[in-house]
């Protein structure tokens, strides 16, 4: 037996509630592209203005000078002994350059996270999907909070979150605000159907 029918108040219920996914599913996908490792290389020491494209012929002959054949994490060190003898040595570097064509900057590249440091983008996203498996364990507590007052905190968490994100001073500071991140969307979307059956 149907009582009523779909008027006001269940089109605006609807309507929030289809806008926590659609939200929520674009920060947790987000990733692909703020995560995204471009093509780079070793920046050359002695260069200031280093580009990952070489600017001329110069530069391209410095960068294969000093680099090995398709490293990306190792420069190469050449001396000559008393009888000009070419000795050459490769150690790991410090700083890179990347290539900018498709994304001007990244998390990745805003705190070099390749080669010896490339695993750390992995938990990145990591974090991210521990706050969600955390904050979806908390699906009891709406049941004694109350799943609106649980929406409204996810709300408040993905805000802030959101933002702290775009002012990152460090690795650990994205770390822990992704977790959060993580954790807000769950307590987002964890009470979107529970809502929208009381709500008919």
């Amino acid at each position: 037996m149907i009582i009523g029918e779909f008027g006001l108040y269940q089109k605006r219920i609807f309507a929030i509630l289809c806008y926590q996914p659609f939200t929520s599913g674009l920060l947790v996908l987000i990733s692909t592209f703020t995560l995204s490792t471009p093509d780079h290389r070793c920046a050359i020491p002695s260069l200031e203005n280093d580009t990952f494209h070489p600017q001329n012929d110069h530069h391209r002959d410095l960068i294969n000078q000093s680099i090995p054949q398709n490293s990306k994490c190792l420069l190469r060190n050449q001396s000559a002994d008393e009888l000009g003898n070419m000795t050459s040595s490769e150690y790991k570097c410090s700083s890179w350059v990347y290539d900018t064509s498709t994304f001007t900057n990244t998390l990745v590249t805003e705190f070099n996270l390749v080669c010896d440091d490339a695993s750390l983008k992995s938990t990145a996203v990591m974090t991210l999907f521990l706050g969600l498996l955390i904050g979806y364990g908390t699906g009891n507590i709406a049941d004694y909070v109350g799943r609106k007052p649980m929406m409204v905190l996810g709300n408040v968490l993905v805000c802030i979150s959101s933002y702290l994100l775009v002012w990152s001073p460090t690795y650990t500071f994205v770390s822990v605000v992704r977790f959060f991140l993580g954790f807000g969307v769950a307590l987002q979307t964890l009470p979107i159907y529970n809502i929208g059956e009381e709500s008919q």
